[in-house]
């Protein structure tokens, strides 16, 4: 129970730090960490949701937003959430035409 009770405490605390000014800068891995805490509780929606924002957080780095959408289409499809998983699947550009 404890182990629960730390890693929700976790959590919460990443998602404050995203907030705060003095780590935007480290938004996007803050978000995408977050988003690795709920897909390891099973909560592919919440863990979507904190890609996207990570995604959203991130104007640099083009292979992690990659990472990101290739993960948030993983978890959209295991889901039954096709066109989701459809849309971010086709961005990666893995498949040729």
């Amino acid at each position: 129970m404890d182990s629960l009770l730390y890693r929700e405490e976790s959590f919460e605390l990443m998602q404050d730090m995203a907030k705060r000014e003095k780590y935007l800068s480290y938004q996007s891995i803050i978000y995408n960490a977050a988003a690795e805490m709920e897909m390891g509780r099973n909560k592919s929606e919440a863990a979507i949701d904190l890609l996207l924002k990570s995604n959203a957080a991130n104007s640099n780095d083009q292979a992690g937003r990659s990472f990101n959408n290739l993960k948030i289409a993983t978890l959209a499809f295991k889901g039954k959430n096709y066109k989701l998983a459809k849309t971010y699947y086709d961005s990666l550009g893995l498949i040729p035409k």
